[in-house]
């Protein structure tokens, strides 16, 4: 069996650029303000890992927690549908998501004290 050969799609210069321009454009609209930064397991935790050491680099208070989600199952393909596997555990009043993963967490039942 012949191995894959794997391409970056972006270049790591490129997504460095990016997430230290992201850094400072949250600082801009959130100055003043502590975030809750939540990273949806497993995909997302290297980007969130950059994003955070940038943020800290500007000074950005910043409270981090995770959660996960799975359509796998024990299979491995889909089964179409999300089940939440790990919530968060910090208390937070607001939550702004990204993705579409996000979006079907936006639509689940209110967990803890979160508002969507």
């Amino acid at each position: 069996m012949q191995e894959a050969i794997l391409h970056p799609f972006i270049d790591a210069a490129t997504i460095h650029r990016r997430v230290a321009e992201l850094a400072l454009e949250i600082k801009r609209d959130f100055t003043g303000t502590e975030l809750a930064v939540v990273s949806v397991l497993k995909g997302s935790f290297m980007f969130t890992a950059d994003l955070v050491r940038r943020l800290y680099e500007e000074k950005v208070p910043i409270q981090i927690d995770f959660l996960q989600v799975s359509s796998y199952g024990s299979g491995t393909e889909s089964s179409g549908s999300l089940k939440l596997t790990r919530d968060i555990s910090m208390d937070v009043r607001a939550i702004t998501f990204f993705s579409w993963t996000t979006s079907w967490i936006r639509a689940a039942p209110p967990r803890s004290s979160i508002a969507f």
